[in-house]
């Protein structure tokens, strides 16, 4: 039977029915009959329809649409029939009902609380009733509880089920009764059709039949049957605003009754249902990613953030409506660290994919190198015709401006502790010997795992692979050929493939946008929660912040050492993820973090640091504060050294005939002026300050590693390494990406059930003025005398 068949026998039942009323008493009209002017105009039907805080009364499924409201009013405004008042609140899932009739001498008043939640297209309800009354001068107290479901059918059609007073105290009002009811709403809501059965034990069912209509934005109108009784009603809505009317009309009278308050009920664009079409979350992977939180800049523009984008995989694979996950690829630069990037992408929607999700890739103009990487995870991969594929060679180009500087007369001395710790910097001289054998290791093994995930997924062999692995682009029709992509065609085409993958042929896939997507979480059982503390950027004294005019991010030691404290003393975080995507900085900054971190062990949280693209010199030392570390596979990490810069302007003053006279008191007081070199007893003090920063930086590693002083020595030297050579060494405990981190934190802190994600975020600079206009331009001074750096 199909649900149009359904619709018509229901509404037929409905109507037969409501031809049987019995005499309403007071305890009918108070706990069974009916509240709510929109109801009351609808015939008081609300069982599958009831968006608003009279779904208290109605059912408490219904919670669980869009929205909050606080409405108040009264059963007969003329008080002719029954006189009292109502108030209704809705809060997310939460609401609270309290309402008081009376008749006569006879009044009941009750009080009501009720919680709801979803799972996928059902969602359901309890409601707990605390009553008072006094019939026929018998006064008395009780309480009773109702139980709703809610089944959406299709996204237009739902049924509800209400089980009134199943259980309930000794002294109560009234015996088990229920109500089974419908909505159907077509032409995107424009009109309602609804309909209840009212199913008591003692006898006398009653029917009830509605139907609204908007007939513009704003003016609603409204009539039905009650039983044997017709009723009408309309509202107004004011943007958050409502009044709403409704009028019964009785045999002899009219009883009139209104509503006011506060309504905001969104209409939900993608309701859950069990009859739906396929739905794709659409997960757009475009232009210069970075490693943390989206970041926005006045001249850098928008740049999008690795963890936004990962955020919104998750949701996707928790939301039970999603069929599977579309993944729009236009051209995208993450820069050094964008294979480790795409390297969490991959692993986030691998376990998608483990969840039943579908994944489509659809290739914007091209996909090359780590573009085509993130593509080839799908389980289908469309490109238009003329879209260059391939590339899958690797390179590292390091840029050196020591010339450039030379040219317009500023010189660099470059102080370091460790052979390898200036290999990647842009003041030094061209790579030495060792230092090119270093970056060609990290080249090689980043190629190594690109190829073989490439020949994995695709299920090409490796040597084929290889044969193509040599940079080389191709154009998307000999791609096709190739195995390397499955299908020419466009977006259409794409949504197209992504309903007939999903197992519906013949029509397109419904692409929802990320802030549609609802992950259908049991937020009863997030009792316990893992806080996320991130270390984005430079890592920095003081409070941090976002560089709004150029683009880029600092990490505050000061910020995150409060952050620390704060987790650490909350009851419900069992567990601390440390986010680490920084390529280091300010060595006592980073010495602070770490032993901030000693105060979370203190209070027995487990600490796991996650390091993203790169999480190295600084953002390393960080991380070995942490009980274990996890990274990706081509997460660069490691540089255990140190670096200092001080700039010479000399040469540059002579250009512009620019003369310094310097009075001094004290041999050394102009040693950091820049208007000269450090002399060799100058050179050699610094070296002495940066081999203490070193030795301390070793130390942390020897603690947190639990390695000793030679293995880390060893390891040391300011060499970079990719998570892979890392794990080798034992200077990260294991290969995974964020989310196998707060796995591991949930297992390590023994947390049952889902953990709660709390993020903390530093202030965005846009509202933070006070912390000084140099940090806000990003001009905050690198050559610091005294302070080094583990950049």
């Amino acid at each position: 039977m199909n649900w149009r068949k359904t619709l018509v026998l229901l509404s037929a039942l409905c109507f037969l029915l409501s031809t049987i009323c019995p005499a309403q008493s007071l305890t009918d009209s108070a706990l069974r009959r009916g509240v709510g002017a929109r109801s009351a105009g609808m015939g008081s039907t609300g069982t599958a329809i009831a968006n608003d805080g009279t779904a208290v009364f109605y059912n408490p499924a219904c919670l669980t649409e869009n929205g909050f409201s606080l409405t108040m009013g009264n059963p007969d405004t003329e008080q002719k029939v029954i006189s009292g008042n109502q108030t209704f609140l809705k809060l997310g899932y939460l609401g609270y009902g309290n309402w008081q009739q009376n008749m006569i001498t006879d009044e009941v008043r009750a009080q009501a609380i009720s919680i709801s939640n979803r799972s996928s297209w059902l969602s359901y309800g309890l409601t707990y009733k605390m009553l008072n009354w006094n019939i026929n001068s018998l006064a008395g107290n009780g309480w009773s509880t109702d139980f709703g479901f809610l089944v959406r059918v299709t996204p237009q059609f739902k049924i509800g089920l209400q089980a009134f007073d199943l259980f309930s105290s000794k002294d109560h009002l009234a015996g088990t009764a229920g109500r089974i009811g419908f909505g159907f709403a077509p032409y995107d809501g424009l009109i309602l059709a609804a309909g209840d059965l009212e199913i008591n034990r003692q006898g006398g069912n009653i029917g009830h039949l509605g139907l609204e209509i908007s007939l513009v934005k704003g003016l609603t109108i409204r009539g039905g049957l009650d039983g044997n009784q017709s009723t009408a009603g309309a509202s107004l809505d004011f943007g958050v605003f409502a009044i709403d009317y409704a009028a019964r009309f009785q045999t002899n009278q009219t009883i009139h009754c209104f509503d006011a308050g506060i309504k905001y009920l969104p209409e939900n664009k993608r309701p859950f249902s069990v009859i739906k079409p396929k739905e794709f979350a659409l997960i757009d992977v475009a232009g210069a990613l970075k490693g943390g939180r989206d970041e926005i800049s006045l001249i850098g523009g928008y740049n999008p953030g690795l963890d936004s984008i990962l955020s919104q995989i998750r949701a996707a694979a928790k939301d039970n409506s999603i069929d599977g996950i579309m993944l729009r690829i236009g051209g995208f630069d993450g820069g050094l660290g964008g294979m480790a990037m795409v390297q969490e992408l991959r692993r986030e929607i691998g376990r998608a994919k483990e969840k039943g999700k579908k994944v489509i890739a659809y290739i914007e103009g091209s996909a090359v190198g780590d573009e085509y990487y993130l593509a080839s995870v799908a389980d289908k991969i469309i490109a238009p015709p003329g879209a260059a594929i391939g590339g899958f060679g690797k390179s590292i180009a390091i840029i050196r401006l020591k010339g450039l500087y030379n040219k317009f007369g500023i010189e660099w001395q470059v102080l370091k502790q460790g052979e390898y710790k200036n290999a990647f910097d842009p003041y030094s001289e061209k790579l030495t010997k060792a230092q090119e054998e270093e970056v060609k290791g990290l080249v090689a093994d980043l190629y190594r795992q690109m190829l073989t995930d490439i020949s994995t997924d695709r299920k090409i062999k490796l040597e084929k692979i290889k044969e193509i692995g040599d940079g080389m682009i191709f154009p998307a029709r000999q791609a096709k050929e190739m195995g390397l992509i499955d299908q020419l065609g466009y977006y259409v085409d794409a949504r197209k493939a992504a309903a007939e993958i999903a197992g519906q042929k013949g029509d397109e896939a419904k692409i929802v946008k990320p802030e549609e997507i609802q992950p259908a979480d049991n937020f009863w059982a997030e009792v316990f929660g893992v806080a996320v503390i991130e270390i984005d950027g430079e890592i920095v004294s003081g409070a941090g912040g976002d560089n709004f005019l150029f683009g880029g991010r600092a990490t505050g030691s000061e910020t995150v050492c409060r952050y620390i404290k704060k987790a650490s003393d909350d009851l419900f975080v069992k567990a601390i993820v440390l986010r680490i995507d920084s390529p280091g900085g300010d060595a006592i900054a980073a010495g602070e973090i770490y032993q901030a971190l000693d105060y979370a062990r203190s209070k027995n949280k487990t600490v796991i640091a996650s390091i993203g693209s790169l999480g190295a010199s600084g953002g390393y030392y960080i991380a070995c504060g942490a009980n274990k570390i996890v990274a990706n596979e081509s997460s660069l990490t490691g540089s255990i050294g140190v670096i200092g810069y001080l700039p010479v302007y000399s040469e540059l003053m002579k250009k512009f005939d620019v003369t310094a006279e310097v009075i001094k008191e004290g041999a050394h007081a102009d040693m950091f002026s820049g208007l000269r070199k450090l002399s060799t007893v100058e050179m050699d003090a610094m070296m002495r300050l940066q081999a203490e920063d070193y030795n301390e930086f070793i130390q942390a590693v020897v603690k947190g590693r639990q390695l000793t002083t030679a293995e880390v020595k060893e390891a040391a030297e300011g060499r970079l390494y990719t998570g892979t050579q890392a794990l080798d060494l034992k200077l990260i405990d294991q290969i995974g990406s964020f989310s196998d981190a707060v796995d591991l934190a949930k297992k390590e802190a023994k947390i049952v059930g889902e953990p709660r994600l709390i993020f903390y975020h530093e202030r965005n600079p846009f509202f933070n003025f006070g912390e000084g206009m140099a940090d806000t331009l990003g001009l905050r001074n690198s050559f610091w005398p005294g302070r080094t750096s583990l950049n």
